[in-house]
């Protein structure tokens, strides 16, 4: 992924890890291992906002819808 900004580089790596992070809880969850909630942090704000507020935002309406599962 070639991102335009730092927030978005951000952004996609989160996405990322918490799509990676919903696997691995059900593939030890399938090995009968017990799973506790998981959290994902972040330093920095804007992927926080953006994360958090589902709302559109102009300055970032290209990056991929893809990369919005982060909000669910």
């Amino acid at each position: 992924v070639v991102a335009m900004s730092t927030t978005e580089a951000e952004y996609v790596a989160a996405t990322e890890a918490s799509k990676e992070m919903i696997w691995m809880s059900r593939f030890m969850e399938e090995l009968g291992k017990e799973q506790e909630d998981y959290r994902l942090y972040s330093d920095s704000q804007s992927v926080i906002h953006l994360a958090k507020n589902s709302t559109f935002h102009s300055r970032m309406k290209h990056i991929q819808l893809r990369y919005h599962f982060i909000q669910q």
